[in-house]
Order: C-alpha cells, then structure tokens, then sequence
C-alpha cells in the first residue's frame, strides 16, 4: 500500500513540476514577443518620422536589445 501511496505522490509532484516548466517557458515566450512587437513598433515609428532604413533598424534592434536583456 505504501508503494501505490508513493507512486501517486511522485506523479502529482511530477505533474506539479511539469506545469510550471510549462508556464515559466510560455512567460518567456510570452517576454520575447513583447519585444518583438516592440521592435517592430519603433521601426515603424521612426519610419513614419521620416527617418532612413539605417536609422530605423538601428533604433529597432537597440530597443529589442534593451528589452530582452
């Protein structure tokens, strides 16, 4: 009987700790397409502004940069 016990109890915690792996990686996920959206917002924006290819990747890379990091 102390065995099906121990069994149960290390597939709940297996479970437990699976989920959260699960949910630690989707916040990540979740982190990198903020910034992504970031990035492209700042392209888009300087664009706009009128400024040149060069300036507006320049200024989307260094806000994606700032954000992951």
């Amino acid at each position: 009987m102390k065995k099906v016990f121990s069994i149960i109890a290390l597939s709940a915690m297996t479970l437990s700790l699976s989920s959260f792996t699960n949910s630690d990686e989707q916040i990540e996920v979740d982190l990198k397409m903020d910034c992504m959206n970031l990035q492209h917002d700042v392209y888009a924006a300087y664009l706009s502004n009128g400024s040149t290819l060069d300036e507006a990747f320049d200024a989307a890379i260094a806000a994606f940069d700032g954000c992951v990091s």
